[in-house]
């Protein structure tokens, strides 16, 4: 199933309709060990994911609310620098008020990123007029372009559908980045913002992934993709190219991604836990997770690697057949936490 020819999916785009389609990657934060952004593997992965459409900095799986300003920022300086704009960098600004996120926005436009993704203000108390008043001076404020983040958490403030039936008239919001898991509600914001092609609704959890493009989601920002990009890239081209049937055998290997991975260690940060722990073993960054989350165990790589094996045709340094990538780190023997410095 694995197309060893697979191009970017920048090819599939239409950059005069929408700025994001297609597969872009929510970017692991490469850590020490002593818990400073690891330069070299943050590098390695923005390099091994030359082909993806985006990146998306600093959200969920970056770990990005959890990180020190100072660590956040030089995370969205590197990897602009590093894209170069040949592809998009969306940052995610998950911020307790309006001031932090607009803060956000202007680190993200100094550093050269696309547009930010923002999530309504967490920890105190908002009512649905403070939530639309909150989107309404993002989309005033910010530098960039704006895309409203529903986050993958229930409890915490959420976009809904009355306020993004205001908020998809003004000019400076391009969207709705979903991870609620509300696929009815999701389906509700892809009419909503139909009117408008620039606009994209990309999904989040990638079990919705394949259902999502057929309701019309511009793309997926798709956590697995750290690892295994080809993967993601391929149902995408697959539903692009209207092959249903590829769709969905790539949708369950997708499936089997949330199985293998997502679920290392304690639940709650399983998810990143499980993916550092797999690029570790691919040699592309370690293991550390920012504190006060456990990094992988030895007993939990190992497992990882095992899993690992499973995915072959979409690792090249497992096919066993043609050149790796020059511009990853394989065969760097860089398991677990990374070492200090950079």
């Amino acid at each position: 199933m694995a197309n060893k020819t697979l191009k970017s999916t920048m090819d599939l785009l239409r950059p005069e309709f929408r700025l994001l389609e297609g597969i872009v990657v929510p970017t692991v934060t490469p850590l020490t060990a002593e818990g400073q952004l690891d330069v070299k593997g943050l590098e390695c992965l923005i390099a091994s994911l030359a082909k993806v459409s985006g990146m998306f900095v600093a959200g969920t799986t970056g770990e990005g609310p959890a990180l020190s300003r100072d660590a956040r920022r030089e995370m969205i300086q590197r990897v602009c620098a590093q894209v170069d704009r040949k592809q998009r960098v969306v940052v995610a600004a998950i911020d307790p008020s309006v001031d932090e996120a607009l803060e956000t926005a202007r680190v993200a436009a100094d550093a050269g990123a696309d547009a930010i993704a923002a999530s309504p203000p967490f920890y105190m108390a908002l009512s649905r007029g403070d939530i639309l008043r909150f989107g309404l001076l993002l989309a005033e404020q910010s530098p960039l372009p704006v895309y409203l983040y529903n986050v993958p958490y229930a409890h915490l403030p959420q976009f809904d559908l009355d306020s993004l039936r205001v908020l998809a008239d003004c000019p400076n919001i391009l969207g709705l980045k979903d991870s609620s898991g509300n696929f009815a509600q999701m389906e509700e914001a892809i009419r909503i913002f139909a009117k408008r092609p620039e606009c994209s609704v990309m999904v989040g959890p990638e079990s919705q992934l394949a259902d999502a493009l057929r309701a019309g989601a511009a793309g997926g920002v798709s956590g697995g993709a750290n690892l295994i990009s080809a993967l993601y890239m391929e149902l995408y081209r697959a539903h692009v190219a209207g092959d249903a049937s590829s769709v969905d055998v790539l949708q369950e290997r997708i499936l089997g991604v949330e199985r293998d991975f997502y679920r290392v260690g304690e639940l709650e940060s399983g998810l990143v836990r499980g993916l550092k722990a797999a690029l570790s073993v691919r040699g592309i960054c370690g293991s550390a997770m920012v504190k006060p989350y456990l990094s992988a165990s030895a007993e939990e790589i190992a497992s990882v690697e095992v899993a690992l094996e499973s995915y072959a045709e979409w690792l090249p340094e497992l096919r066993g057949s043609g050149q790796p990538e020059p511009a990853l780190c394989w065969g760097s023997g860089r398991r677990g936490p990374a070492p200090g410095g950079s």
